[in-house]
């Protein structure tokens, strides 16, 4: 990932010198979480006809300092399923 927030791109270069490491490291470490959110979403295996109860007992919800709290909802699910119905879009994980 790009980082192109210049206000995050002088947090880096602050910690990599406070730490003696170089930047990529620090970028490394500051892209992982954000990778870690997407391997574990995207390995939820939701059927098409997922219930509410399914959807919320996953309890997938990921708190990101400053960002807010991300989570799977079920309105949200079926509407990801809605649309992958319509547009014909495979399974990516299939």
């Amino acid at each position: 990932m790009v980082i192109n927030n210049n206000a995050l791109i002088s947090k880096i270069k602050e910690l990599a010198r406070v730490h003696n490491i170089p930047e990529a490291v620090v970028q490394d470490v500051f892209n992982s979480q954000f990778q870690f959110f997407r391997e574990v979403v995207g390995n939820l295996n939701f059927h098409d006809e997922v219930s509410d109860e399914e959807v919320i007992a996953t309890k997938t919800n990921f708190n990101y300092k400053y960002l807010g709290k991300f989570y799977t909802h079920p309105k949200r699910v079926k509407k990801i399923q809605e649309i992958k119905i319509k547009n014909n879009i495979e399974d990516e994980r299939d």
